[in-house]
């Protein structure tokens, strides 16, 4: 099922359209609506397009499960938010962060959940200088647990319009980083030495970049050894103590 808006993890005050995509709401108090779907690990990306009469009624970012919903993103300990007036905010603390935001322009959320590391922006540009692909100047480095994305709106003059799926993105993703969207597939093999069990390491790039997507230890005895990654093209590296290293690719994975 494709990812969207929660209309079971909101508050009573979001209304939702546009097949679960676009949040609005109806008083003049802060509220917020979680995502259907988290992650945990990887390095993730997605955008939500503003309608607002002021950036200061808006707020994106991510949360977890127990984050509350009655008020802002991030006025909790359980979320981390950018408000559209220019300020960044977790565990109720904020401070002067980014630029404001206007009516229809779209916020880029990055977040790499190996570092623990969340970076916002909008129309192209990361703010404060910060790129994902790089891993430098995120906003934070404390992003951990199951987490959601989010959205917070203050009056009945501002929609969120959440984009999960590269087809619906403006902007383009960061190197490494994976629509939040995208159903990873499985990838998986056999590495054996000759005569003493599996190989010490796996390592698997992205054909066209030569970025290092990830690395797997495989079962020492069996040399088996699985990951999930999205679709692309790959090359598989094995390493071993003693041994010249063997690469393979490109493997197409679709």
């Amino acid at each position: 099922m494709a990812i969207t808006w929660n209309p079971a993890d909101k508050s009573a005050d979001i209304v939702l359209s546009n097949g679960n995509l676009t949040a609005g709401k109806n008083n003049t108090a802060w509220k917020s609506v979680r995502a259907t779907e988290s992650k945990s690990n990887g390095k993730w990306y997605f955008e939500v397009k503003i309608t607002c009469s002021s950036g200061a009624n808006v707020g994106v970012g991510v949360m977890q499960s127990v984050g509350g919903l009655e008020t802002w993103v991030g006025a909790d300990a359980f979320g981390w938010v950018f408000l559209g007036d220019g300020y960044n905010g977790n565990g109720g603390a904020f401070s002067s962060y980014g630029l404001s935001i206007v009516s229809n322009d779209v916020v880029m959320v990055a977040v790499d959940f190996d570092a623990s590391k969340i970076w916002w922006g909008k129309n192209g540009s990361w703010f404060n200088s910060g790129d994902p692909s790089i891993g430098s100047n995120p906003a934070y480095t404390s992003v951990t647990g199951n987490i959601y994305p989010a959205c917070s709106l203050r009056t009945s003059a501002e929609t969120a319009t959440a984009r999960f799926l590269d087809s619906s993105f403006s902007y383009a993703v960061p190197v490494g980083f994976y629509a939040w969207g995208v159903v990873p597939v499985s990838l998986s093999g056999n590495c054996i030495k000759a005569g003493a069990g599996g190989a010490d390491l796996v390592a698997i790039h992205d054909w066209t970049t030569r970025t290092l997507i990830e690395t797997i230890i495989p079962d020492q005895i069996t040399g088996a050894w699985a990951a999930s990654i999205h679709a692309g093209q790959y090359s598989i590296t094995y390493t071993a103590s003693g041994c010249q290293p063997i690469c393979h690719g490109p493997y197409v994975v679709s």
